[in-house]
């Protein structure tokens, strides 16, 4: 049994197909390139055991992180979602360790293809997803367009949007995720000793055994809907005063640096709708509009001209697809649509490109 153990991993195609599928990872975000990634992983456990051995030696390179162990680990199947631990220990800051019965010669001759993934991955993912982990601090990142599941180990769940980030701190007195960027639905496990918190830099949300979503649209807005239970809300530098606001099932807030207000409509379905991948919009301006789909596509969409900025609309989009609002707009008539492969750009008929 040792025999065929050691022959599989001398195995040189799975090595270089690890390798490959690493790098198209980093530049095909297509539904059918994570497809066949899956259908390559099922295909063997070499496969698995191939694919972060090609992750670790890439994230050693150039400190690549966990952006393609956060793929592998977002698979649905549960052999692979289970190797989440296992593969964070293939990142740390100061050193790498190598995985116990791996021989370093196999590291060597996978240098040249891991080097140029792990440069086209730097340049076609952006230095900010990529930054080093703290030791201890697990981290995960989404990409543009691309959503994640992740189970804690107290059993709680994050599902986490597009473009998002979190860090998660857990002790023995307390659960702590921070939301650094984008948004997450949490679905909180009930732990009496430890409190749950999700943080930003505007607001503490604490859950009182619940599931609710958090949105980070700026540095100093965040936004809370409850799908169950209860939770607490309050301006971050006013986490430990009596004046948190109690939000119930149903309800949301919009928290600030300095206030945390309830919604006077509040419509949880619509704050929650992008797990189907959809965006509700009621009476809401373009602009605004705009910015939540720059958050799903490659394509960003610029309104040039202020009077077009308020300009409110309703409707209800596919995400991924931008189409159906670019040619709704693009009949308005004094409206002018000016599209390329990388943005699209709206102004009223007759302004001219800013700066013009």
């Amino acid at each position: 049994m040792s025999g065929t153990k050691d022959k599989r991993r001398e195995n040189p195609k799975a090595a270089e197909e690890a390798a490959r599928w690493l790098l198209r990872l980093t530049t095909d975000h297509s539904a059918g390139c994570h497809t066949a990634f899956d259908e390559w992983v099922r295909e063997s456990p070499v496969h698995i055991e191939e694919f972060l051995l090609a992750q670790a030696v890439s994230a050693e390179l150039v400190k690549l992180d966990r952006v393609s162990a956060d793929l592998l680990c977002a698979r649905s199947d549960s052999s692979v979602v289970a190797l989440d631990r296992s593969a964070r220990l293939l990142f740390p800051t100061d050193a790498m360790e190598v995985p116990a019965g791996l021989k370093p010669r196999r590291w060597l001759g996978r240098i040249p293809l891991l080097i140029a993934a792990a440069c086209i991955a730097a340049v076609a993912i952006g230095w900010h997803v990529l930054a080093p982990l703290r030791p201890g601090t697990p981290s995960y990142a989404t990409l543009v367009g691309a959503q994640q599941s992740i189970k804690l180990d107290d059993g709680s769940v994050i599902q986490l949007n597009t473009s998002s980030r979190a860090e998660v701190h857990f002790d023995e007195e307390k659960r702590v995720v921070r939301l650094l960027e984008g948004e997450a639905l949490f679905t909180v496990a009930h732990d009496a000793a430890r409190p749950f918190f999700v943080t930003t830099d505007s607001a503490s949300v604490r859950a009182l055994g619940t599931q609710f979503n958090v949105y980070r649209s700026s540095a100093s807005q965040t936004r809370v809907a409850v799908l169950e239970g209860i939770v607490q809300v309050a301006p971050q530098d006013q986490r430990n005063t009596p004046a948190a606001l109690r939000l119930n099932a149903g309800e949301e807030a919009q928290v600030s640096n300095e206030h945390a207000v309830k919604t006077a409509a509040p419509d949880v379905d619509r704050a929650v709708a992008w797990r189907q991948r959809q965006l509700i919009f009621s009476d809401a301006r373009l602009e605004d509009i705009a910015a939540e789909f720059n958050r799903y596509n490659r394509v960003q969409i610029r309104v040039d001209s202020q009077g077009l900025k308020d300009r409110r609309l309703s409707g209800i989009f596919d995400a991924d697809d931008p189409t159906p609002l670019i040619e709704f707009v693009r009949q308005l008539a004094d409206v002018v649509v000016e599209r390329t492969d990388t943005s699209v750009a709206i102004r009223v008929r007759g302004s001219g490109p800013p700066n013009e």
